[in-house]
């Protein structure tokens, strides 16, 4: 738990009589002010670098298998559309021949 600013003053004050001021100031400056579990470390951050350089490369490897996905995609509607092609072109040669009877 973080003391309270008057908790901090009320110590600073009873440890000026015990230690004098030049040795409280160390000892003061050595107290968070802040909970522990709140603070990130140059391990922490190191961490987070890592595991954010992970992340980039497994999105690079993304990005490739989406863009070959996408080219197989293109090539298969223009096939599909080639052959709908055909087979409509078919289909009204027919008709018009039967037509043309």
């Amino acid at each position: 738990m973080v003391p309270s600013e008057a908790a901090r003053h009320d110590l600073y004050n009873g440890l000026i009589e015990v230690l004098g001021p030049d040795r409280t100031e160390t000892l003061m400056s050595a107290l968070p002010l802040y909970e522990l579990d709140e603070v990130a470390t140059k391990g922490d951050i190191a961490e987070l670098r890592g595991d954010l350089a992970v992340i980039r490369a497994e999105v690079v490897i993304l990005k490739e298998r989406v863009t070959a996905i996408e080219r197989k995609l293109d090539r298969l509607i223009f096939i599909l559309i080639t052959g709908l092609t055909g087979v409509i072109v078919t289909l009204l040669g027919g008709i018009a021949a039967v037509l043309a009877r």
